[in-house]
């Protein structure tokens, strides 16, 4: 079993769980320069905020099968320390920092696209960067620059696909969900990941109305009442550059950053974001 990354294009690794990875065909996508797949990591998105691999043209993938310090927005603490996640960030161009939302929306409809047809519960994404089936959140993403290397984005996510209930941490077991406990069968972690990418591939190169229109017909918890910060009103959508909109007593008031919650939703009380 390997110990850390692999040079070579795709490799085999069987986990503790008995289940091959092998990320031969995600490594040999077109756009894909590099795949690294560890073992063990502190955080994917903190290996690739160091900068020792940027990619030319197309995306470098660094994949963990656990984290021991996995992190989301706001430096709150992701659950990942399990194997049967997808702990994963990518390495992409970023040419204007204003831009971040382009990306972030990609791989909210990517992750949709590869997952809603697999699971009874519709899933949606939860402003600004969750991912929920039905009301249990499944997914969290993290988008950070690299310091040393302006011009880059780092896109990390954390999925729960094969996760049992007795592994999620018991303040989690009401508000969190895995793909298996949703569809009632184990996915294949490589072919998922492999889907995603392949979508947000895709989105990255759509025309942006179109693909902010597909993104606005997943929003979770449209058109209710809802709190940003501490202001509350009707959650009316997300404008097409990333900015949430809420109608108050006021008037229509426009945030670029949460949390966004739903008052008397049990998914307000715990849980965070991403990966």
């Amino acid at each position: 079993m390997h110990d850390g990354s692999c040079d070579a294009p795709g490799f085999v690794r069987c986990t503790e769980k008995g289940t091959v990875l092998d990320y031969t065909v995600t490594q040999s996508l077109p756009f894909v320069e590099k795949l690294l797949h560890f073992d063990l990591l502190e955080s994917t998105n903190l290996t690739a905020k160091k900068g020792a691999e940027l990619p030319k043209k197309g995306i470098i993938v660094i994949v963990a099968d656990r984290q021991s310090s996995g992190r989301g927005q706001r430096s709150n603490r992701f659950f990942s320390e399990v194997e049967g996640g997808l702990w994963v960030s990518l390495i992409t161009h970023l040419p204007d920092i204003s831009d971040h939302f382009f990306y972030n929306r990609a791989l909210c409809l990517a992750i949709c696209e590869s997952t809603a047809t697999g699971v009874p519960s519709p899933v949606s994404i939860k402003w600004p960067n969750d991912i929920y089936i039905g009301t249990k959140k499944t997914c969290g993403i993290l988008l950070e620059t690299v310091p040393s290397q302006p011009g880059f984005l780092v896109i990390g996510f954390g999925l729960n696909v094969n996760v049992s209930t007795a592994e999620f941490p018991e303040e989690l077991r009401s508000t969190a969900i895995s793909l298996s406990q949703a569809s009632g069968h184990a996915w294949d972690l490589p072919e998922l990941l492999t889907s995603i990418l392949r979508h947000y591939h895709r989105n990255v190169g759509c025309a942006v109305d179109s693909l902010h229109s597909a993104y606005s017909s997943r929003l979770y918890g449209l058109n209710a009442t809802a709190r940003i910060k501490e202001t509350e009103g009707v959650f009316g959508g997300v404008e097409i550059d990333g900015r949430a909109c809420l109608h108050t007593r006021s008037g229509v008031k426009h945030f670029t950053s949460g949390p966004m919650k739903f008052p008397g939703n049990r998914e307000n009380s715990k849980g965070s974001s991403r990966a």
